[in-house]
């Protein structure tokens, strides 16, 4: 069984499950003809003529909101149990043998107590169903197995990763305080009092919320007084009713649960949307359904073998509803199924699709409504549901000849107005670290939030996400922007090796930052026994520069001069950006065994610079760099990120630069965070 038929709480539209036909010549036209009166308290009977002079048939229903104000919540969720438990409590006086006497057949279902009888004792039945209206019947034995069921129900549900995850679901579509998310709490349905009952009944079963059929020969005035008779003395009042605002979906999102719970890579896309007021055309909207469902298993399991299973279904509670898809994957390619799911609504759309999927969906829907039979039970029932949904009088009389004649024009009609993937919310239940390279597809399209069974949100990748989110990622790790912009002085003092051309030399460093990315460097090559030589000291002030080296001063500008301050930011990466630094991310992958976003930028320098960045941690761990330099490309490693003293700034105190015939390892050895005297930087 499927968890969300346990778990969804909205009204999930369906066709009535008949018994077996009493009257199966009935003309399924009539339901065109049917009538209603209302009496002076709210009343509504409803007239649905037959030829039939021997035989009539009652029904009664009341529509009680699906969820309660919550003082009034537990019991709403106990009454929908009761109404569809086998639990046919009679009113007072009443019992089997009486039935009998009369010839009443009474039965029980969704949508209320449905009766047959010789019209000859038509007062006395309506009588009967009056009872139910008046009184409740509901016995404290009754309740308490109730309430236990219940419980053991919901227990065996919340151990369930599935529940867990749909419940997550609901509050990303419909909102915290929407009826699909406000359940009663188990202690307020194991503290419900039996003594209680009827003050909720007298709250939510009133005449006008309540429905009386006639489906008979029965003469107008006929129904009309014995309504007024048993049940004009009840008193109309509003019933309590709960409002909430709808959480509007503005663009798509998934909710990523690394989790297998039923040892398949699952996807359920689901399209939300609202009623107001309540039009929603369930079967004719079924239809679409089917022929999408006929579509996607041709493309996803019969060619390319990525699903082994779809379901579909719409589903509402007549302000809100939404379309879904259930899927489960053969392998673990979420993106390329949704792509394949994208494309076939836009086919749908655009009426491009083979006509004999449109044909047999329209025959198949046909059979299973005429499967449903036409007896008058059946048949009252949909009126009830015409009724309480505001749809129109013919609509189920109309409905054969209506799915026959929809086209491709009202299929695309349809698939317009519901199938909205832009704003749909997707959940993934998968492993999350295989999935990044599909992670990264799909955040083209959607926000992709990482959940854990308990609702909370552990990581964000956003809808456009690219290289500069990854920056981000970066700078937030390395201690946060605006932090280290408070950071105004800082040296390193550095010491390493230096292996080239099978020699081996030692450096020795100091690099400077000052605030508004002043920049100074003097490295020194040490030769072991021999001397020590200026490599170089460059020096940056804003605006100009300075390579000094053992054959003299030059002023950079070029090429040179942007490189120079590429480096003179202590974190240069918070200002790509304005550097118009261009990104791209061109995979996920692992290094050494940690899980890293691969990023290339080029700058207005003609450097190609590619990076790997952790995806959690957000610190880099490699960069190969290329361009017209001397060593054309280098290979840099960052390891050992330490918090330097008194500040927010995470650092790498190891770095290593390979290149041509070349090794470079660099280690910091002192920091120092004193004020630097600004002529340091000066150019003369």
């Amino acid at each position: 069984m499927k968890i969300q038929k346990l778990i969804i709480s909205t009204l999930f539209i369906i066709f009535v499950l008949s018994a077996k036909a009493q009257n199966p010549d009935f003309d399924l036209q009539k339901l065109k003809d049917y009538s209603s009166y209302q009496l002076e308290n709210g009343f509504t009977i409803i007239n649905l003529q037959t030829d039939d002079t021997s035989l009539v048939s009652l029904r009664l229903y009341t529509d009680i909101p699906q969820i309660a104000p919550k003082q009034y919540r537990a019991f709403t969720e106990i009454e929908h149990i009761v109404r569809k438990s086998n639990y046919l409590n009679l009113p007072r006086n009443w019992d089997t043998e009486k039935l009998n006497k009369f010839n009443i057949i009474l039965q029980k279902d969704a949508y209320g107590y449905f009766l047959t009888c010789p019209i000859k004792n038509l007062d006395t039945a309506v009588f009967l169903l009056s009872g139910f209206l008046k009184e409740p019947l509901l016995k404290a034995s009754q309740l308490k197995k109730i309430k236990q069921s219940d419980k053991l129900f919901h227990d065996s549900l919340n151990q369930s990763i599935d529940y867990k995850i749909e419940n997550i679901t609901k509050k990303i579509i419909y909102g915290e305080n929407s009826p699909e998310n406000l359940r009663a709490k188990e202690e307020d349905i194991n503290a419900l009092l039996i003594s209680k009952y009827e003050n909720y009944f007298s709250l939510f079963y009133r005449p006008n919320n309540s429905y009386l059929i006639f489906a008979g020969n029965v003469p107008e005035q006929r129904r009309i007084m014995y309504a007024q008779k048993y049940f004009g003395a009840l008193k109309k009042k509003e019933v309590p009713q709960f409002n909430y605002k709808l959480n509007e979906i503005k663009e798509g999102k998934i909710a990523f649960f690394d989790s297998l719970p039923n040892n398949n890579y699952e996807i359920s896309m689901i399209f939300p949307f609202s009623l107001h007021p309540f039009t929603f055309d369930y079967e004719k909207s079924e239809l679409l359904s089917l022929l999408i469902q006929k579509i996607l298993k041709q493309k996803l399991i019969v060619e390319n073998h990525q699903i082994n299973e779809i379901h579909a279904g719409f589903q509402n509670d007549k302000i809100s509803g939404n379309y879904r898809l259930d899927l489960k994957l053969t392998q673990n390619n979420p993106a390329k199924v949704i792509d394949v799911i994208h494309q076939t609504i836009e086919e749908l759309k655009r009426g491009e699709y083979p006509k004999e999927y449109l044909e047999k969906s329209k025959q198949e829907l046909i059979e299973s409504f005429k499967s449903q039979g036409n007896d008058t039970r059946a048949l009252t029932a949909l009126i009830i549901k015409t009724e309480t949904n505001n749809l129109s009088p013919g609509y189920y009389a109309n409905f054969i000849s209506e799915i026959k004649n929809t086209g491709k024009q009202g299929i695309q009609s349809l698939a317009k107005k519901y199938l909205y993937y832009q704003a749909s919310v997707l959940t993934l239940k998968a492993k999350w670290y295989p999935s990044l390279n599909d992670i990264l597809e799909l955040s083209k399209n959607y926000r992709i939030e990482l959940y854990d069974i308990n609702g909370t949100i552990k990581k964000v990748i956003p809808k456009g996400f690219n290289g500069f989110d990854v920056l981000n990622n970066f700078v937030k790790a390395s201690g946060g922007k605006n932090e280290i912009k408070k950071i105004k002085d800082l040296s390193l003092y550095i010491k390493g090796k230096y292996h080239m051309n099978n020699e081996d030399f030692f450096i020795l460093g100091e690099i400077k930052h000052k605030s508004s990315n002043m920049y100074y460097q003097n490295f020194s090559l040490v030769r072991p026994k021999k001397d020590t030589l200026l490599l170089n000291i460059l020096k940056y002030n804003q605006s100009l520069g300075t390579d000094s080296t053992m054959q003299g001063k030059k002023i950079l500008n070029g090429t040179a001069l942007e490189l120079l301050k590429y480096k003179s930011a202590l974190i240069p990466e918070m200002y790509y950006a304005d550097w118009n630094f261009k990104p791209e991310i061109l995979r996920a992958d692992t290094l050494k065994g940690n899980y890293v976003w691969m990023v290339r930028f080029t700058n207005p320098a003609k450097q190609t610079i590619t990076d790997y960045y952790d995806v959690d941690k957000g610190i880099r761990y490699k960069r190969i760099v290329e361009d017209n330099n001397y060593f054309k490309k280098r290979i840099i490693i960052y390891k050992d990120y330490r918090k330097i003293e008194n500040t927010p700034l995470l650092y790498p105190f190891y770095q290593e630069i390979k290149a041509k015939n070349s090794l470079m390892q660099f280690v910091i050895e002192k920091v120092d965070t004193k004020k630097i005297d600004k002529n340091l930087f000066d150019i003369n």
